[in-house]
């Protein structure tokens, strides 16, 4: 009696971890497929968002997108099952995509933080150092880059490469892997802790800088600024916006660096439990972005609003309302002002 209690226990909490594993799998994909087509359809809309700026600014958005179409999505489904369903060809696939969809992200978001260290240190050169054309060059050197690394690392590690991890629910290169430690430990690092080094070396400097016009602005006695690049208060709000994005990403991607480090090195496992915690918490990052903007960007989100707006139907129908009535209005003044002329005409 005892034994078949404590039984009916275990299933009933295996359930609920399923389910609980479930929902939130659903949640990551939703968020982070929904969140970035916003994030990409208000870019371009956006006119107060410099067009090389944009450039990198839709290179991560879109890079996330890809993690919420092929990483999250196919989660949902081994999530309930606890096993993968669709074959050997797509686990590797699923699973090379993920690190390299990932490192794009990084690279582009450093991209971003380089792009505005430029802009604020060296406005006057900014135009002539950072081009459209540079930054299309940027952005195709990061996407191929990242995908030659990962595809010759999955050759040279052969089949055990990529495996399905049925606690984590998706495929993923073997990071912890220690049979293949120096490559994995200098290839996290590249990814990781250099862009996120650099990141927040680059904003510093920016913290210094702006100490430093903020003094050259006291010792002015008058209006003009007399030449000095002044920090605008748009420029900051931008700084700050990506500061924030910044530290995201260290607190998203820190713990699994850490974590696949020390497996690559000491070959001990980590609890299911706090793997699972700890990929999703990176994977997570893909959505985080647009929600930053969103609270963080006044001009962001007033035109995420207006994107929202304009698909639902009856918001579409009164914008359809609107312009009718606004055309009758107008029809109605042409002819008005029509009567009037042939009626000054014949006086």
């Amino acid at each position: 009696m005892d034994t078949n209690s404590t039984q009916n226990a275990d299933d009933s909490t295996h359930i609920l971890i399923i389910f609980l594993r479930t929902m939130f799998l659903i949640f990551c994909a939703f968020m982070t497929i929904s969140g970035n087509i916003l994030s990409i359809v208000v870019l371009y809309r956006l006119r107060s968002v410099s067009e090389v700026t944009k450039i990198f600014l839709l290179s991560l958005a879109f890079a996330d997108l890809f993690v919420g179409l092929l990483n999250d999505l196919f989660s949902i489904i081994p999530g309930i099952i606890s096993s993968w369903p669709y074959g050997d060809g797509l686990c590797m696939v699923i699973g090379l995509s993920g690190s390299i969809f990932c490192g794009v992200s990084l690279l582009s978001l450093l991209s971003v933080s380089v792009d505005r260290y430029i802009a604020i240190s060296k406005p006057l050169h900014y135009i002539l150092l950072v081009t459209k054309k540079r930054a299309l060059f940027a952005v195709a050197f990061i996407w191929i880059f990242t995908f030659i690394l990962v595809t010759l690392s999955s050759i040279l590690k052969g089949k055990q490469s990529v495996f399905y991890n049925p606690n984590l629910c998706t495929c993923m290169v073997a990071w912890g892997d220690v049979k293949f430690k120096t490559f994995n430990i200098i290839t996290l690092f590249a990814f990781i802790m250099v862009p996120g080094l650099l990141m927040i070396l680059l904003y510093i400097r920016l913290f210094f800088i702006s100490r430093k016009h903020i003094r050259k602005i006291e010792e002015l006695t008058v209006s003009s600024n007399n030449g000095i690049p002044i920090v605008s208060k748009k420029e900051w709000k931008a700084i700050k916006t990506l500061f924030i994005v910044t530290g995201a990403f260290n607190i998203a991607w820190l713990p699994f660096l850490i974590v696949h480090s020390y497996m690559a090195i000491t070959n001990n496992t980590v609890n299911d439990g706090a793997l699972f915690f700890i990929l999703w918490l990176a994977l997570s990052n893909s959505w985080w972005n647009s929600l930053i903007y969103s609270a963080t960007n006044r001009a962001y989100r007033k035109c995420a609003l207006q994107v929202m707006k304009s698909m639902l139907p009856c918001y579409k129908n009164d914008v359809q309302r609107f312009n009718g009535d606004s055309d009758t209005n107008t029809n109605s003044l042409n002819h008005r002002q029509q009567v009037v002329n042939t009626t000054a005409q014949t006086f």
